[in-house]
């Protein structure tokens, strides 16, 4: 028992419990001064959990009874909230005027005005998972009014981002012995400026997030540690769940695949059977819960409604995908066809939209902010192969396949979806927060190159990089509060 105190207190002493009130706290700031529905599709989001909590069942993607409520329309006409999407030059309604008109208008609304929002919802598409998740705190505050229960779901949200954070510090906690770089790889999570913005908003994003966490700390536990009951249970447990989360987290599965060969491998000879009984249990547990999905509360006739079933009106070519990926990152090579869609590349996806793109995408840094951020991405990608030659006689060459085949995986999965969109429209579909997966693994990554530094050296990096994306994160709080508020 005294072993048990002893430990516990120790935890307790770890950076963690204040990494978590940073991100509490920044989270409470986001959810603040980002003015209602102005998240990224955060209506859609909203109608699909305020259908899915009156009526039972999600909207539908082409027809139904209203793309959002009666009550959610009135507020988004009345307090100017539709007409400020995307537009920086338009604020909401706020005055006192508008308020008072506001509530009028609220006290008027029969409880039928919360019932009519079943589509057309271009989010339809999605499983219920986080819609489920996100019903709870709107049934316990739909009687407050609209806003109450709009911000409890927001509020619900910063749940999962604090999740997403202590699944971070397990998954560094795997690889790093000491405190130090555990903090450093963590931190850099707790402070990733557009990781705070989603994880603040309406939006089964920051779901995904968490779930694709836990899965790299889960992984890197079954790896390290080798395979029990319980965690080849959860591991199964986890890709259902980000399969009836949302699209993106199809490629968990075969990132699992890839996962579970690497642990027999590795642990081939000390693996108890039970662990192997634990993946037959989870196989089936996740295979009741899709079939639970499909006879309950699919909204379509097909997975996803076609989302992920890459095809389109012009035939897939092997051919013409490599090269649109080649250029996404690179210049055009002459004998390549030239690219589908518009001239929009790495850039725009994992620097400017993945580090901070806010409000609806149109709150944005600087120009030189991204420069500067580039450049250090582009630092970090040359610097990783250099710190694995350099830790080449105890680098766990299975941890990183099993990192790398998780970006990868993941990556060409966007890119593929993004191709199979291009076949047809206009739209790559590819922005930064669909990266946010990766937010864990950047922070491991940086952790480990600066691990080739003298201790000195490595501090002060490391106190340079945080203290860095901790302004990047107060500026971007500061452009919001002026966006919507000024």
């Amino acid at each position: 028992m005294r072993g048990r105190a002893g430990a516990l207190l120790r935890g307790f002493a770890q950076p963690l419990p204040i990494l978590l009130a940073v991100t509490a706290l920044q989270g409470i700031c986001w959810a603040t001064f980002t003015a209602p529905f102005q998240g990224p599709d955060e209506t859609a989001h909203a109608a699909y959990t305020q259908n899915l909590a009156e009526n039972g069942k999600p909207p539908q993607f082409g027809t139904g009874n209203g793309a959002e409520s009666t009550q959610v329309g009135d507020a988004l006409f009345y307090l100017s909230l539709r007409a400020t999407v995307g537009l920086p030059m338009m604020r909401p309604a706020w005055s006192g005027t508008d308020q008072r008109n506001w509530d009028r208008i609220a006290s008027r609304l029969q409880d039928s005005a919360r019932e009519n929002s079943g589509g057309p919802n271009a989010v339809a598409k999605n499983p219920p998972l986080y819609y489920l998740y996100a019903a709870v705190p709107y049934l316990a505050s739909r009687a407050s009014g609209l806003f109450h229960w709009f911000y409890a779901l927001r509020l619900a949200s910063v749940l999962l981002l604090l999740a997403t954070v202590a699944f971070a510090w397990l998954a560094s906690a795997e690889l790093f012995a000491d405190t130090f770089r555990r903090t450093v790889a963590t931190g850099f999570v707790a402070l990733f400026p557009q990781l705070g913005f989603m994880g603040a908003m309406v939006n089964p994003d920051i779901l995904l997030t968490a779930e694709w966490t836990a899965f790299a700390a889960l992984g890197l536990r079954m790896l390290m540690r080798g395979p029990t009951f319980g965690r080849s249970l959860g591991l199964l447990a986890l890709v259902a769940a980000a399969v009836l989360t949302q699209g993106r987290g199809l490629p968990m599965v075969p990132c699992a695949v890839v996962l579970v060969v690497l642990v027999v491998w590795r642990h081939r000879r000390t693996a108890p059977w039970r662990a192997w009984a634990g993946l037959a249990a989870g196989a089936v547990a996740g295979l009741v819960a899709v079939v639970a999905y499909r006879l309950s509360l699919s909204g379509g006739s097909t997975a996803y409604q076609n989302e992920i079933a890459f095809v389109g009106p012009k035939p897939f070519r092997l051919g013409e995908f490599l090269s649109q990926v080649w250029q996404f990152y690179l210049p055009k090579l002459g004998f390549m066809p030239d690219r589908l869609g518009p001239a929009y590349g790495a850039r725009a996806v994992w620097v400017e939209s993945f580090f901070g793109r806010f409000g609806s995408l149109e709150v944005r840094y600087p120009g030189n902010v991204y420069d500067a951020l580039q450049a250090l991405m582009i630092v970090l990608v040359l610097a990783v192969p250099a710190a694995l030659v350099w830790f080449r006689r105890v680098v766990r060459w299975d941890v990183v396949v099993f990192l790398a085949a998780t970006v990868v995986i993941l990556t060409g999965f966007l890119h593929l979806a993004s191709y199979r969109n291009l076949l047809g429209t206009d739209d790559p579909l590819i922005v930064g927060r669909y990266l946010l997966p990766f937010v864990a693994p950047v922070g491991i990554a940086i952790a480990f190159v600066l691990s080739m530094l003298p201790r000195r050296a490595m501090v002060y990096g490391a106190t340079a990089l945080l203290a860095g994306e901790a302004m990047l994160l107060l500026t971007g709080l500061g452009l919001s509060l002026e966006r919507f508020y000024a």
